[in-house]
């Protein structure tokens, strides 16, 4: 028998003669030594700076809270507060923080000016998972600025309900499942009846309550010196000094074609009047707000510029001085007066403060632990400027958590083209990933960037009633201007789909608004330049079958889209619901709806055949990268959230 053994020992090369460890070598040793403990140790000075403002407080990488009490620390407080006089704030001198103190002289304030955003090239060091479940921790090597963002950074959030009575359930989860709840501002458009519950319903259920709201917007531990306020509103305070604009009258084709670049004041409903404004205040982020439009005041003033961040221009845009310090604002009118979830985004978003993130959801709608903090770290994840967005996994009423360890989520990469020539957005499972995946198409019940896209992106306030189209224009708005639209490869946003015995606006509307729907289907068409597929056209005109796949004669000449459009120059100059406000309110100029087009598979190219129930199916290019998957046919699916396509808003 062979002795492999032995032959393989004899293959062995023969071992060099030892090599001796030289007191040069040893020295090499000693200095590599000390520089990694010299690199050890400057790690762990920045990691335990949790601020860029230590004058109100320092920690070990715990999550710490912006303010300072008086009876907490008496040496730094008076260090802070000398020679300042109760109810005022100011730039701190060595950070440019704004300070302010309260009335009462026993809190302090702070909250730094600048986060960390987009750093090309940083992203990769941010990839992990996190499950629903799992609280946060801030790496030990982040820098200042990354645990501002991820501790301090403000996130605005819009809801928009119509007769929701889960919409006072979200309030409250969004604010008890953050980790950081002093950051958090809200913009509620409530189309409601009196007896239905009321979305502000968690601050206090037949009065205000500042003690729960001091909770909720603070957390449990928050000082009684953070005082709040329930403070009345109206548009006329909102809008000041600002010109109220009605929304129809701008639709009324007997009025000019407007010439300017963007609207001279803010588009209301006509029955604005009759619409109840409320904000729940707190009393230190007033005094914060009102220096910043002082400091505006002062800027326009002596330049012409401003302090707050600039979009697309125009008074729609500049925050009002009656939101200053409202931490959640609310807008209530009768349900027979609404105009769909398009213009509620839109009301939502007059109530925007100039937050360093927006985040789009929809009423019913639960959170995971942790949730803004993962988000932020999702947004750190991004190889691009982008925005997150998916249609979230579900949940039931009193099985809120049931899909907290789902380990998979729907990537927004595909879509079909209805009959009206509308794409109608779709997607496919996907396992949860180390960082966000790159999507073509983003969903209204949830979104996530910094606020910068919805400066850059304003929402239409005349798209009314519409249902299909809102997502797809909303995305091609954002693509178009430079936004990259990622799935965000995990989940911490839940959505309730189906809600059995709750009314639904689509399901109470009438003929009249119906007929006004297409007009605002027809404006969405006209916005997206869009065709019927160049293989419907070929069967309308008999070259082809009903299916597209087989040939009845010769094809013709490939006719450009720009040629056959559904809804061209012409038609829309004739209907001012169509065209009123189309540049402004029109897509973005880093690149072209071509090229989206091109990227999201649904031009010519790429349409050329049928699904199941008859509609043109787009490409699915950004579906296949990783681990994509179709949702499983067989067994059928157990979830009420599993979908072929999309069929998931509701």
């Amino acid at each position: 028998m062979h002795n492999y053994r032995s032959s393989n020992l004899l293959r062995r090369p023969l071992r060099g003669a030892r090599r001796r460890f030289t007191a040069r070598r040893l020295k090499v040793v000693v200095l590599l030594c000390l520089f990694i403990c010299a690199g050890v140790f400057l790690l762990a000075l920045f990691s335990t700076s949790w601020t860029s403002a230590p004058s109100l407080n320092t920690g070990n990488g715990v999550l710490e809270k912006p303010w300072l009490t008086k009876a907490s620390d008496v040496p730094s407080f008076d260090s802070v507060a000398e020679g300042r006089l109760p109810g005022t704030a100011w730039r701190a001198p060595a950070t440019q923080g704004i300070v302010a103190l309260a009335k009462s002289g026993s809190v302090l304030l702070e909250k730094p000016t600048t986060y960390a955003r987009h750093r090309r090239g940083s992203y990769q060091k941010w990839d992990s998972v996190y499950d629903a479940n799992d609280t946060y921790t801030i790496p030990a090597w982040a820098a200042p600025e990354d645990r501002d963002a991820l501790q301090h950074a403000s996130i605005f959030t819009s809801l928009a309900s119509f007769r929701d009575r889960e919409c006072a359930a979200t309030l409250r989860d969004l604010y008890e499942m953050a980790v950081a709840p002093h950051r958090l501002y809200v913009g509620i458009s409530e189309e409601r009846t009196d007896s239905d519950r009321s979305c502000l319903a968690p601050f206090g259920a037949d009065e205000f309550s500042a003690g729960e709201a001091r909770r909720l917007l603070y957390g449990e531990h928050a000082p009684a010196g953070l005082h709040v306020e329930l403070r009345p509103l109206t548009w006329a305070d909102v809008v000041f000094p600002r010109t109220i604009l009605d929304v129809d009258v701008a639709m009324n084709a007997s009025n000019p074609i407007p010439s300017a670049p963007y609207p001279a004041g803010i588009f209301l409903h006509p029955s604005y009047a009759e619409e109840r404004l409320s904000c729940v205040a707190g009393e230190l982020e007033t005094l914060r707000d009102r220096l910043l439009l002082h400091e505006d005041d002062v800027k326009r003033e002596a330049t012409g510029g401003t302090v707050f961040r600039r979009g697309r221009g125009g008074l729609q845009q500049q925050p009002s001085r009656a939101l200053a310090g409202c931490r959640v604002t609310t807008r209530v009118t009768l349900p027979e007066l609404a105009r769909g979830p398009t213009f509620g985004r839109y009301i939502t978003s007059l109530f925007f403060f100039d937050q360093d993130y927006f985040m789009v959801v929809d009423s019913h709608t639960r959170f995971s632990v942790h949730w803004d903090a993962k988000l932020i770290t999702r947004i750190f994840q991004l190889p691009t400027p982008g925005v997150l967005s998916y249609y979230p996994n579900g949940y039931r009423e009193g099985h809120e958590r049931e899909e907290y360890g789902k380990r998979d989520f729907m990537l927004m990469c595909t879509a079909q083209v209805l009959a009206n020539g509308m794409p109608k957005l779709g997607a496919r499972w996907r396992r949860v990933e180390k960082r966000p995946i790159l999507q073509g198409f983003a969903a209204a019940g949830f979104m996530f960037g910094d606020a910068q896209y919805v400066l850059d992106t304003p929402f239409d306030p005349f798209l009314p009633y519409l249902f299909d189209g809102e997502e797809v224009l909303f995305s091609a708005r954002m693509w178009t201007g430079g936004w990259d639209i990622y799935g965000p490869a995990e989940s911490d946003v839940f959505h309730h789909y189906g809600r059995d015995n709750t009314p639904k606006y689509f399901a109470v509307m009438k003929e009249v608004e119906a007929r006004r729907r297409i007009l605002s289907e027809r404006r969405t068409l006209y916005l997206l330049r869009r065709a019927q597929p160049w293989v419907q056209e070929l069967v309308s005109r008999g070259y082809v079958t009903a299916s597209g796949q087989e040939t009845l004669k010769p094809l013709p000449p490939v006719e450009p889209p720009e040629l056959r459009l559904i809804v061209n120059d012409e038609m829309a100059a004739a209907t001012r619901e169509i065209n009123v406000w189309k540049s402004y309110y029109g897509m973005g100029t880093a690149r072209t709806l071509a090229q989206y087009w091109k990227h999201t598979e649904l031009s010519d190219t790429f349409v050329k055949k049928r699904d199941s129930e008859g509609r043109w199916m787009g490409g699915e290019g950004l579906c296949k990268g990783g681990l994509a998957e179709r949702c499983p046919r067989t067994p059928p699916c157990k979830r009420r959230n599993c979908f072929q396509d999309t069929g998931r808003r509701s």
